[in-house]
């Protein structure tokens, strides 16, 4: 099986994705671009899942080929609801509704699986020039920003459902820009 090229978006880049999309794929990208979360986990999101008042999101499943069960990892996760991340669940809670699920088949119910946000991503990339990429890049990209800002690992970690570091390192993470002048500001 030939190894596909990983794709880590700047923080440009996802600015130009989101706003190339519309609708329901446009709340689909934000909420992946800011909560890092798995395709399949995004398609068995819940209302029930998401709290607004206590700013966040509980992931405890996915839909795979039809099939709900436990998240990748087995492990009931909490992902705090950065602002954009709370604009795309408001944003599509007005186009779906009070139906069980946050995106929605044109039956109104859950998606058989994450494909049917993939292809038409895929689709939208190709035709505004961008690389193919996935909905799993954007997770990627997501971890690579909280590093670039200088989030604790461990927090990193516990949001992306990882156990350690080691794939996070290695899969997860692009090009980190350092700003060396930092430190440079310490006065002695």
């Amino acid at each position: 099986i030939p190894v596909r090229k990983k794709n880590f978006y700047s923080e440009d880049e996802i600015k130009q994705i989101i706003g190339m999309a519309t609708g329901q794929l446009k709340n689909y990208i934000q909420l992946a671009c800011f909560t890092g979360m798995r395709g399949s986990e995004l398609v068995a999101l819940r209302w029930n899942d998401v709290d607004f008042d206590k700013s966040v999101i509980r992931v405890d499943s996915r839909i795979v080929d039809g099939n709900e069960d436990l998240t990748k990892s087995g492990k009931v996760r909490f992902i705090p609801m950065f602002k954009q991340a709370r604009q795309a669940l408001m944003n599509q809670r007005m186009r779906s509704g009070l139906r069980e699920f946050v995106f929605i088949s044109t039956h109104g119910g859950a998606y058989y699986n994450s494909d049917c946000m993939m292809k038409p991503f895929k689709v939208m990339l190709k035709k505004n020039g961008f690389e193919s990429g996935t909905i799993h890049d954007l997770r990627r990209s997501f971890n690579t920003l909280l590093k670039q800002y200088g989030y604790p690992t461990d927090w990193i970690l516990d949001i992306m459902g990882h156990v350690d570091d080691t794939v996070n390192r290695i899969h997860y993470t692009g090009s980190l820009r350092v700003d060396m002048s930092i430190l440079d500001k310490i006065a002695l």
